[in-house]
């Protein structure tokens, strides 16, 4: 039977139900029915009286008349759940005529409109699809035996009250909720109960289903009502424990129950067992090296996996018959701090993937992107991800922020003398707050996805001949899943992107975003809808954009002050866009001192509005008459945003409205505030000026907003990037050393050798042979440590060596300074940064000694502070040691080994085998890696120049390589490199370093120095003596 056919005879079951019912009723028992209400009495005497048949004709037609009042009170509570998308609320007594309804419902709309996976609509199909993996949950009682008597072949006796369970099916292209409930319940009308069981559920996107009921590809849907037949129990039996140097009752119980919250159940199991020396445990917070303890039996739900479920044989272990090799897990986010107050509500792990399971159960290590998968799991119970910025700015805007922040140290530190140091935020300043607040937030990831895929697009529409898209609106998911584009009309795009009903909804997913991002020909292209720009976010914490151009007139609306700050926010987008690649954004009267700040070519000042309008009404006006009408290429102008503050005449604004309105539009718009005018506004609550409405969307969103404190930190940050402080004191005397002439330099040593590099020698009395070393200068590692140890997700690794590092660069740090800069965009709780000092603790050992290398010191009104032993080092502990207090007259081989430590960019984002750490990682290390860039290459350019004067052109050209190992942004570095190889007559690496320098100066849009001019010059000289 087709979906229609269903759906008719739904609707005429229901119709019958609805109408047929109560005009059978009225037809037999309208002659028994009284005409009025009986009083009492007349009731009474009707009962004493013997039946008859019309009194039992009418008593019948009264109760059918009630159970078909209840049917259509069920009707009545289905159908705007039916329609809207919304769970019903539960009726005690209603529950028959709900479900007679909801099916019925259901058959009618459901059957064309129950939501699909988004899928290409050439996948899309009503088809049953048969799992390729199941996931079946169950309570696993403890009293059971883990295994059968081998010798037993009777069938064991199932128990009086079996655990319910449930098996989950995955999600595929095509699938509706209808779909699945017809082949794994066998009835399509049961859609609603694996609905009403899977709201609210985690999914392995960060997702979850809502009242809308769409479905994503992968995600794993719960199916209610079914058991499992041959699922043995397993019964964990309570295992003893040897305490250890450091250990707490906390970290044992996260270590092995994986909650260190579940402490109090080890302390109740073993405080009655005796301990050496006659003693027992009477304090959970005193226990002592050498005393065994009871790890109570596991009572959690256990997730059994089973590969192709039709076919598979559960084992009495729990899976097909391959032994499962236990991996350590840890507790994911407890609530408290104190001994004995736990939240049993807060101890239940989130769900896993079947993916992340199978991977854990088999001993694996995940890839690099897991990493931030792990993350979210590992933080599920923390307090919500920071989105915004204090003052109200999102991931794409700080971005934007950040990377003309970046930008312009960068520019700053390429020409910096030798021994300065480009200005940072003084610590503990609002400035600092400011930027560290922006770093939190940004995206540069999403940013640069968005980017990338809108020219991605522009250039498959061009290559394939298909018009290009006019945008009204885009959402990006705040977790980067999706890209949506809502189109002015429908439209025919190129694959990836797949498309609504009505080809005006298109959409991209994750893993083809992070195609388009890896692979995209589209670099190039120029920007196809530069007047695109965030406003806000939605309910999801979705960025919302619009198309400017497309708008004509963006009106912000509200209270003065947030006003201002979404004026501002807006303007401060447009000017950072990466998407924006030619763009005039013209301010009236407001923000005057953004122009510099930005220092843009594409961001203007005027002060008064008249004095553009007469040159942006000639250029529409010549632009509607003689402008090509082309779908392709780029368009034949160039957006000018106008942004206006509130006092606007009257007849200049009217000119306005006239040149932003007339179509065709020629990519003139305007951001006004507090003008009422225009189609479009955003419309923020008086109440909570943090909310707004966009009009006439009628759309609820957060403005995206910068409020004037923030915006002064961010006036203040731009100016000071472009300003240089002194270095240290061990730098100054290299501010006084000149870089040699070529005619200066001697002939080459003969005898130079180049000794292969050594392990630096440090104190022998400081350092502990065989003591980890913590190495900052390239990608963050730790060597001399066992990472078996920690056996859970990649993140734990991950973060334990985060961790580790940070001590060593913070000595002394106390809680709440560990707390806010390794989880600065959540407040992490107390158990979760145990936890993660546990493992850091586990990761680095003991010394020889038994003592803990990382160890609690002292107090803080928090709780500890934190410290490593002196043994524990880093390479740029060595570093400093063997640069000296004056790298002028320290020994040049000391200083070739301190630039053997160097590997790369200090605090490189990419590990080997780990991937790229998520981006707030190592937020706190900007600092330490600003200084640590200066310093390599202050060492680096005294070395060679040191080395190029006393004929030792290999040894020069040794110490500029690792000074570009560290930057390649300074120019100083290059030119001693290309010294070094005319001193050795190495004409080929010359003409090479010179290209490389020249190609590097073309990708940073700057001239070259004076310096490496007059060294080019030099060297056209030379070449024309010797010719």
């Amino acid at each position: 039977m087709t979906r229609n056919v269903r759906a008719l005879c739904a609707a005429v079951a229901l119709l019958a139900l609805l109408v047929g019912i109560p005009a059978v009723l009225w037809v037999l028992g309208r002659d028994s029915l009284p005409t009025r209400v009986p009083s009492w009495e007349q009731v009474l005497a009707t009962l004493a009286h013997p039946l008859t048949a019309g009194f039992l004709t009418g008593l019948l037609t009264l109760v059918g008349a009630i159970a078909w009042a209840t049917f259509l009170a069920g009707v009545l509570m289905e159908v705007p759940a039916a329609l809207g998308h919304r769970p019903t609320r539960q009726i005690r007594g209603l529950r028959p005529q709900r479900r007679l309804a909801a099916a019925l419902l259901g058959a009618i709309f459901l059957s064309g409109m129950a939501a699909p996976a988004l899928a290409p609509a050439a996948q899309a199909s009503a088809t049953v699809h048969e799992p390729s993996q199941v996931i079946i949950y169950a309570d696993l009682p403890a009293d059971q035996p883990s295994t059968p008597d081998p010798g037993s072949t009777d069938q064991e006796e199932e128990p009086d009250a079996p655990s319910p369970g449930w098996q989950t099916h995955m999600v595929e292209p095509g699938d509706t909720l209808w779909d699945i409930a017809q082949s794994r319940l066998g009835d399509g009308q049961r859609w609603r109960e694996i609905a009403d069981l899977n709201y609210g559920l985690p999914q392995p996107d960060g997702h979850a289903l809502t009242d809308a009921h769409w479905l994503k590809v992968g995600w794993q849907l719960r199916i209610p009502g079914t058991e499992f037949p041959g699922a043995e129990t397993v019964q964990n039996a309570a295992t003893e424990v040897m305490v250890q140097p450091g250990d707490t009752l906390f970290e044992i119980a996260a270590e092995h129950l994986g909650d260190g919250n579940r402490y109090p159940e080890i302390f109740d199991a073993s405080r009655d067992l005796p301990q050496p020396g006659g003693a027992h445990l009477v304090d959970p917070d005193v226990i002592d090296v050498g005393w065994h303890l009871l790890i109570p039996a596991a009572t959690e739900p256990t997730a059994l996996i089973i590969e192709n479920a039709a076919a598979a044989e559960i084992t009495s272990e729990g899976h097909t018959g391959e032994e499962v090799p236990a991996t350590e897990t840890y507790p994911q986010e407890a609530s408290t701090t104190q001994p004995g107050s736990t939240d049993p509500n807060e101890n239940t792990a989130p769900d896993q993937t079947a993916e992340q399971q199978h991977r854990e159960a088999e001993g694996a290590v995940t890839s690099a992107d897991s990493d931030h998968e792990a993350d979210t799991t590992e933080h599920a119970d923390d307090a919500g991800v920071v989105q915004r910025t204090t003052g109200g700015a999102g991931a794409l805007l700080a971005a934007g922020i950040v990377t003309a922040i970046v930008y312009r140290r960068h520019r700053t530190h390429r020409t910096r003398p030798t021994g300065t140091r480009v200005a940072m935020p003084e610590p503990g300043s609002p400035e600092e707050a400011v930027e560290k607040d922006l770093r939190t937030v940004a995206g540069p990831d999403g940013r640069a996805t968005v980017n990338l895929a809108l020219r991605d697009l522009a250039m498959l529409c061009q290559e394939q001949g298909l018009p290009r898209p006019q945008i009204r609106a885009a959402r990006f998911a705040g977790d980067g899943s999706e890209l949506q584009l809502y189109l002015e009309t429908a439209t025919d795009l190129p694959s990836p992107w797949r498309s609504s009903a009505d080809r005006q909804i298109w959409l991209i997913s994750d893993t083809d975003l992070a195609d388009v991002t890896a692979q995209s020909e589209g670099r190039g292209v120029p920007a196809p809808w530069p007047a695109l720009v965030s406003i806000g976010q939605d309910e999801e914490d979705a960025h919302l954009l619009v198309d400017l151009e497309h708008l004509g007139q963006l009106d912000i609306r509200g209270e003065a002050e947030a006003a201002h700050a979404t004026l501002a926010a807006l303007a401060v987008q447009l000017a950072t866009s990466e998407w924006a690649d030619d763009i005039q954004v013209t301010l009236v009267g407001v923000l005057p001192e953004l122009v510099e700040a930005i220092d843009t070519s594409r961001i203007r000042h005027v002060p008064d509005l008249a004095a553009v309008l007469d040159t942006l009404e000639a250029r529409a006006q010549h632009l509607r008459e003689h402008a090509p009408d082309s779908d392709f290429g780029p368009a034949p102008w160039s957006p000018e945003i106008i942004i206006t503050g509130t006092d606007i005449d009257p007849q200049v604004l009217a000119r306005v409205e006239t040149l932003v309105g007339t179509l065709p539009r020629v990519g003139i718009a305007a951001i006004t505030q507090e003008a009422n005018s225009g189609e479009w506004a955003i419309e923020l609550d008086p109440a909570r000026p943090t909310e707004a409405m966009l009009r006439p969307a009628g759309l609820r969103l957060r403005p995206q907003q910068i409020s004037t404190t923030e915006y002064a930190g961010i006036l203040n940050i731009l100016a000071g990037a472009d300003r240089y402080t002194p270095g240290p004191a061990w730098t100054q005397a290299l501010s006084r050393a000149t870089e040699p002439d070529l005619a200066e330099l001697p002939a080459p040593d003969p005898a130079e050798q180049v000794q292969p590099t050594l392990a630096p020698v440090v104190d022998p009395v400081r350092f502990e042979a065989g003591a980890p070393v913590v190495r900052l200068l390239g990608g963050v590692d730790i060597t001399g440590v066992d990472e078996s140890v920690l056996s859970g997700t990649p993140t734990h690794l991950s973060q334990a060596v985060e961790m580790i590092a940070y001590m060593v660069l913070n000595p002394g740090a106390t809680t709440a300074e560990l707390t806010r800069d390794l989880w600065p965009d959540r407040e992490a709780k107390a158990s979760t940064r145990q936890s993660a000092v546990s493992r850091a603790r586990r990761l680095l050992g003991t010394n020889d000694a038994g003592e803990p290398y990382l160890s609690l010191t002292g107090t803080d009104p928090l709780g500890n502070s934190y410290n490593v032993l002196p043994q524990v080092r880093s390479d740029w502990d060595n570093f400093n040691e063997l640069r000296g207090d004056d790298p002028t007259t320290v020994p040049l081989d000391d200083l070739r080994k301190a630039l053997a430590l160097v590997r790369g960019t200090p605090f490189s984002r990419v590990r080997a085998g780990q991937g790229r750490v998520r981006a707030n990682r190592y937020l706190w290390a900007d600092r330490f890696a600003y200084e640590m860039t200066a310093s390599i290459t202050d060492v680096a350019c005294e070395t060679a120049r040191r080395a190029l004067l006393e004929g030792k052109p290999k040894l020069a050209a040794e110490a500029a390589r690792a000074g570009l190992r560290a930057t390649r942004d300074e120019e100083r570095t290059w030119r001693y490199a290309i010294r070094a190889h005319i001193q050795l007559g190495d004409h080929v690496s010359v003409e090479e370093l010179v290209e490389d320098l020249t190609t590097q100066l073309t990708d940073l849009e700057v001239d070259p120095e004076p310096e490496t001019n007059q060294l080019l010059d030099e060297l056209d000289r030379s070449r024309r003596v010797a010719g």
